[in-house]
């Protein structure tokens, strides 16, 4: 069974849920654990057997559906643990990207930066684990290098505000030679019609080699469609 994840709009309320999910489960014969909240209050009325496990130098940090949740602060945070590699191959390269979790697109541009990458040494047709030209390995450990700064990146888990009078969902796409993406904000709208916009989720594929160069009706094509 997978982790899951909601949320209330007070304590009472969690708590009431969480004793009728455990009631609901408890039926079943499957015993809930792995719980942590955003709140410290409801976090400390949590028998702590049931509790996340974390280790002392993460303490603060939960794995939720696969992304780090800085739970007390309610943030989603970025952790990277890359190496430059002396002599980069192909399979260095495909290891890294398959390893930066983002199932909601919040790192959207750095992921789709490096899928361009690998898509130019697919083109060049390098062998798998041949060591990259230098050029091309100096220009890939300085994107390794780079991933560092993700771990500046905190994106609110709450995107509403309370009370709001209107929700609104704005949606931007664009595209290039190189690649398309659409990306999702939720705009709320306050009674004295002040507004608050967050990131929702975006996608970025990237734009299939065509036989014919003629680029800029690529990308007309790509913006209409």
């Amino acid at each position: 069974m997978d982790d899951g994840i909601t949320g209330t709009n007070d304590v009472k309320m969690a708590q009431i849920l969480q004793i009728q999910l455990i009631d609901m489960f408890t039926k079943s014969g499957t015993n809930l654990h792995k719980w942590t909240s955003s709140s410290l209050e409801l976090l400390n009325s949590f028998p702590s057997s049931n509790q996340e496990r974390t280790f002392p130098i993460d303490a603060h940090v939960s794995k939720t559906l696969g992304m780090n949740w800085l739970h007390l602060d309610d943030y989603f945070i970025f952790k990277v643990d890359y190496k430059q590699e002396p002599n980069p191959t192909k399979r260095n390269v495909l290891s890294v990207i398959a390893r930066l979790y983002d199932p909601l697109g919040l790192l959207g541009p750095v992921i789709c930066k490096m899928k361009i990458f690998l898509q130019k040494l697919r083109l060049e047709k390098f062998i798998f684990d041949d060591p990259l030209p230098q050029p091309i390995a100096v220009e890939w450990n300085h994107l390794v290098s780079s991933l560092k700064a993700i771990e500046l990146i905190k994106i609110p888990r709450w995107i509403l505000v309370d009370s709001p009078q209107k929700l609104v969902l704005r949606c931007f796409s664009g595209s290039s030679q190189a690649a398309y993406g659409a990306v999702l904000y939720l705009q709320c709208v306050m009674p004295d019609d002040t507004s608050a916009s967050k990131l929702v989720a975006s996608k970025s594929p990237l734009v299939k080699p065509h036989p014919f160069h003629d680029w800029n009706f690529v990308v007309v094509f790509l913006q209409l469609s």
